[in-house]
């Protein structure tokens, strides 16, 4: 078993999910111009539910440590409320093995769901298990892969909305 990372606390709105890789120091939300609120205690995992694989979630030092399982599929920590406008801002440190990202405006099937995408210009039929979280995802990754702050659309379209590495100034 690895460990996803060290120290974190995660965020996410609109069911907002946080891929299970991630981890932040200090989280905080702001809705429309209006005061910050914390989407974390710092104590209790309360308000939050694991979505999609196995990983495991606890609170330690104040913040939530995710810790990989191998085998597990994605796994999301998210927040039970939903949001709307918003301006999300936190620290986060990943273990430089993996990546990680944090979903917004992100949703969960609710029902066993088959699709067809695009892949090298062939139509491929994909299945997403009911309880699988799809969406936007905010990238958060190693230095390497430059791939950090892309946007990629989970679980859908599965392709990058934003791929950084074309944006030498971005990466």
């Amino acid at each position: 078993m690895k460990r996803f990372s060290r120290k974190l606390i995660v965020l996410v709105m609109g069911a907002l999910l946080v891929a299970a890789a991630s981890c932040a120091q200090t989280s905080a939300l702001t809705i429309n111009g209006g005061d910050w609120k914390k989407l974390f205690d710092g104590k209790t995992l309360d308000g939050w539910e694991v979505r999609g694989g196995f990983a495991k979630y606890h609170v330690e030092d104040g913040m939530i440590v995710g810790t990989t399982v191998e085998g597990s599929p994605n796994t999301f920590l998210c927040t039970k409320k939903k949001y709307g406008d918003f301006v999300l801002e936190f620290e986060v440190k990943v273990d430089p093995a993996l990546n990680s990202g944090v979903q917004i405006r992100s949703h969960v099937y609710k029902k066993d769901t088959t699709m067809w995408i695009w892949r090298r210009n062939k139509k491929v039929k994909v299945a997403h298990k009911a309880g699988h979280v799809y969406g936007y995802q905010v990238e958060i990754s190693n230095e390497r892969t430059g791939s950090s702050g892309g946007v990629w659309d989970e679980a859908r379209k599965s392709i990058w909305l934003y791929d950084i590495k074309s944006d030498p100034a971005a990466r």
